[in-house]
């Protein structure tokens, strides 16, 4: 069997090249060998491996597998290529003595191997415990090695036990465990124990805990290594990031050193004093005094590792996605980060807001000039961190212009009508020139160029008309104030919706903030009371274990008396006494497990309550200053409003001036138009009047036989024509006209408004166009008098020739007519009755 294991041994070289090289699954990696081998492998073993790599296994249970020769020595041989297996079990496998010495070759080649399980293989006996014994003698790696139920003598295994502790405690084991990583490891009785100092124990980084039964003078001294728990400084400034768990982990390694030195000389005084029951057994009471001395001792080792035991002695890498996990908080990791990304800008700049209110009203002063607003400017931008204080410090300049601007400044304003008084000169001379020629070839009876020099009359004082207005307009700023107030409030109603979200927002991280912070509170009220029970519960246990450890020993004591009838009561004490302490020690563990935990969970909450405040103090803060820019954007539309009157107030009697000298060009305008609307409306009147008469000449044109029906026909449908075109420039006239009324409604409001009394131009052109029609009516009403002489001329004329018509016919006498060519000297025209007329019928 041994020439087998030996056969393995020199394809071990071979086999790890494959391994390296393949970056096989171990149980992959496993069954190759056993192909290799010539082994069947074993299912069992492929169901612990699977899923495990040979460079990434740290732990290996075959627990009941029943190993035999052959699959032990190949299993061997594949675990020796797992660099960082560092703890691996056979318990209850049956194993013999003869699987030992392949078993210890083995594990001088795992490197990083710290705890072996061979427990309850109770077939080993005093030659594997040989072997065993120069292991750990000569592996300073081997830290725990698991012996109950192996049927290795007590002596032996406290021999074992005691090279195990001073392995544990060894600078070498410490120095290869850290290059390592390993993060824990076993004790010698196969509890878990954080890793110790590489070589020095070192003292506890917080004192014991306030009302613990023990305080050592070594936990006094510790305060200097408080600052390597500080949290570093965030990369938010003002946040706190977790403990450094590097350091805590370095702390609870140097405290664990020195706990597992106690724990293990309190195991190795209860070891030697049970070694001591059965030389006492041996010995009789030749050994009584030495038992008692040994008891001294260990009391003695109690009252010490209570003494001298440091906390924090556990780590267990509690994080803040712990707590906001088991505390149910409302803030995530996620959410920190955005928040810290948010508000974490430091004192520093959160202080800067504070600046922020005097520049906002500096920049709200009406004296405030553009060169110090555009620095105002600058500067609340470099104090403002959030998108919308940052997008409102651009809004605040927009508003200082719109209160500064030129259209309500009173210098500006002035420019500006000495600019247009040129071109005021200009329009009225031409007006003027205008007028002039047209009055003179009106006199000249060149009443066609007249009426086209009118209508350039009328086109400059139209200009003249809207420049007055103009001016008017620059003085009062009639529009102007309300557009610059119509910016202001389109300004304000974007500012007010982005700073209400804001501040919304805000007011929503504070809720969320102060809902979390009052949960870790109420959960670590809870956490400090269940560690306040579990401490009870352990100084009860304390208490409790003293006294029947005392009592053991008083009982002792009596079994002295009578020794050579007690011997086995006596050894059975032992052993309880044995167990009492080992429970001791655990419960002590389990102590320091839950007073880590509660100190590891307190340093966590308190840097993560501290985030949450700053996060907090800061929202307050910013929701401040947006109350502030709205407050800001709110005054703009007032001081408009004051920049407006101060400079109304500047302008006013100039701007009553230039209105009541606009009302003076606009009445001319007015009554010029008025002059030339009535003549032309009565003009088309007149056209439709001579078309009227035209089309009763087409009619009677077959009755009389007039010979010019095509030529009156013709000169209809040039009065068709012209009436079209002297009804469009009517319609010119009247639009032009409405257009200047309404031009001239505000000036009229601002006339009105200021007590100027005067008659409304248009009221005067409709005088003027009434007072013609008037005239050209008196002129129709006398032409239609002479018209009804002529007509009443002609009915006396007809009836006339009817009475003769009458008694010619009843005397059937022609003589009874008068002759042809002798007129009616009764009538009042020419060729009365029968006789012939001369001329058109419609133009006599």
């Amino acid at each position: 069997m041994a020439t087998s294991c030996e056969s393995m041994s020199m394809s071990a070289d071979s086999i790890e090249g494959a391994a390296v090289a393949a970056g096989q699954e171990l149980h992959a990696f496993y069954m190759d060998t056993c192909q290799q081998m010539g082994v069947k492998a074993d299912p069992n073993v492929i169901k612990v491996l699977q899923g495990q790599r040979t460079q990434e296994v740290t732990c290996l249970d075959f627990q009941s597998n029943f190993l035999g020769m052959t699959g032990m020595g190949v299993l061997l041989q594949c675990l020796t290529q797992c660099p960082r297996l560092e703890e691996l079990s056979f318990e209850n496998n049956y194993l013999k003595p003869e699987m030992v010495p392949p078993l210890v070759k083995a594990v001088r080649r795992m490197v990083s191997l710290t705890s072996l399980n061979l427990a309850n293989n109770n077939n080993l006996g005093f030659s594997a415990a040989k072997l065993l014994l120069q292991m750990v003698k000569t592996n300073k790696r081997i830290v725990d090695l698991d012996l109950d139920g192996t049927g290795i003598v007590p002596a032996t295994k406290d021999l074992i036990y005691k090279h195990l502790a001073e392995n544990a405690s060894s600078a070498q084991y410490w120095a290869s465990l850290n290059a390592s990583g390993s993060p824990t490891k076993k004790s010698a009785n196969g509890a878990h124990v954080p890793t110790p100092p590489k070589s020095q124990p070192a003292a506890s980084a917080r004192p014991q805990a306030s009302g613990s039964p023990v305080e050592t003078e070594k936990t006094q001294n510790t305060e200097a290594e408080e600052d390597d728990l500080e949290p570093k400084e965030s990369k938010y400034p003002g946040y706190k990031d977790p403990p450094d768990a590097d350091a805590l982990q370095k702390t609870v390694q140097d405290n664990a050193g020195t706990n597992l030195g106690l724990r293990e000389s309190v195991k190795g005084g209860e070891s030697r004093t049970i070694s001591l029951h059965a030389q006492l057994i041996e010995r009789n009471r030749n050994n009584y005094t030495q038992l008692v001395q040994r008891h001294d001792g260990v009391d003695g080792q109690m009252n010490n590792f209570d003494e001298e035991y440091t906390t924090p002695g556990v780590y267990h890498g509690y994080t803040a996605e712990q707590l906001i996990k088991e505390v149910n908080l409302s803030l995530s990791e996620a959410d920190l980060v955005q928040f810290g990304e948010k508000y974490g800008v430091g004192t520093e700049k959160v202080d800067r807001l504070l600046d922020i209110p005097p520049m906002l009203e500096e920049m709200g002063r009406l004296d405030t000039v553009p060169g110090r607003a555009e620095v105002l400017e600058d500067k609340i931008k470099m104090c403002t961190f959030l998108d919308p204080h940052y997008l409102s410090s651009e809004m605040t300049l927009q508003s200082y212009r719109l209160v500064h601007s030129r259209l309500i400044d009173p210098k500006y304003v002035f420019m500006n009508i000495r600019d247009l008084e040129d071109e005021k000169a200009d329009l009225m001379e031409q007006r003027e020139n205008w007028n002039h020629q047209r009055d003179h070839a009106l006199a000249t009876g060149a009443i066609g160029v007249g009426e086209g020099y009118h209508m350039m009359s009328l086109d400059t004082q139209e200009k003249l008309f809207k420049l007055m207005v103009k001016r008017v307009n620059i003085l009062k700023d009639m529009k102007g104030q309300q557009h610059l107030s119509k910016e202001a409030q389109v300004i304000l109603e974007k500012s007010a919706v982005m700073l209400e979200e804001c501040r919304n927002e805000t007011q929503a991280t504070i809720s969320r903030v102060e809902e979390d912070i009052k949960k870790v509170e109420a959960e670590l009220v809870v956490r400090q009371k269940a560690f306040d029970d579990t401490k009870r519960e352990f100084e009860m246990t304390q208490l409790m274990t003293r006294e029947r450890i005392a009592e053991n020993v008083r009982k002792q004591n009596e079994i002295f008396d009578g020794i050579g009838i007690r011997f086995q009561e006596l050894e059975k004490l032992g052993e309880e006494h044995q167990k009492e302490v080992e429970e001791y020690l655990k419960e002590r563990a389990k102590f320091d497990d839950a007073e880590s935990l509660l100190r590891e969970f307190e340093d966590v909450l308190a840097i993560h309550k501290h985030n949450l405040s700053c996060i907090s103090v800061v929202a307050e803060k910013t929701t401040s200053i947006t109350d502030d820019f709205a407050k800001y954007f709110a005054s703009t539309p007032g001081s408009i409003q004051k920049k407006a009157e101060y400079c109304w107030k500047e302008t006013e009697k100039m701007t009553k001036d230039e209105q009541i000298q606009t009302l003076t060009v606009f009445e001319k305008y007015m009554l010029d138009i008025g002059e030339l609307l009535y003549k032309k409306e009565k003009r088309v009147t007149e056209i439709e009047r001579m078309r009227r008469n035209n089309t009763f000449s087409v009619e009677m044109c077959t009755e009389v036989l007039d010979p010019n029906a095509a030529k009156y026909e013709e000169q209809g449908k040039e009065m068709d024509y012209q009436k079209e075109q002297m009804e469009d420039k009517v319609q010119a006239l009247r639009e032009r006209a409405d257009a200047a009324c309404e031009i001239f409604q505000e000036i009229e409001d601002a006339l009105n408004e200021m007590g100027y009394k005067f008659v409304h131009p248009k009221i005067l052109m409709a005088e003027i166009m009434v007072d013609g029609t008037a005239h050209i009516m008196e002129r129709k009403r006398q032409i239609y008098e002479t018209e009804q002489q002529y007509i009443d001329a002609d009915d006396e004329d007809l009836g006339q020739s009817v009475s003769q018509l009458e008694v010619a016919k009843m005397s059937q006498s022609f003589r009874d007519l008068p002759r042809l060519s002798t007129p009616n000297t009764n009538s009042p025209k020419k060729g009365v009755s029968f006789a012939k007329k001369q001329g058109n019928l419609v133009f006599d």
